[in-house]
């Protein structure tokens, strides 16, 4: 599999992790329902907030030393960000590719 799409529901009470489901490589946030985004739950300064409609991707440039090296660079389990909405619940649909 080279790419698969998964909706994850989020609210405004924590931060939910979005897991890799496989080493991949790049992802792409698409924003149903108004939320925002970190790469750690504990740091607001990597926190970015996506109007609705908007999309987010973290592609991956294939000459960098990190690329170079073979390791995914999010890896399956592990949590790749953390999406979190401004009041109530949203379904974000979040797209990931090897």
């Amino acid at each position: 599999m080279s790419w698969i799409s998964v909706d994850v529901v989020v609210n405004s009470t924590s931060w939910t992790p979005v897991a890799s489901p496989f080493d991949c490589d790049m992802l792409v946030i698409r924003n149903t329902g108004g939320a925002a985004l970190r790469y750690s739950p504990d740091d607001g300064a990597t926190e970015d907030v996506l109007d609705v409609g908007a999309q987010f991707s973290i592609p991956v440039h294939r000459l960098t030393n990190w690329w170079m090296s073979g390791q995914p660079r999010f890896a399956a389990g592990g949590p790749a960000v953390y999406l979190k909405t401004a009041s109530g619940t949203a379904t974000i649909k979040v797209t990931f590719l090897r």
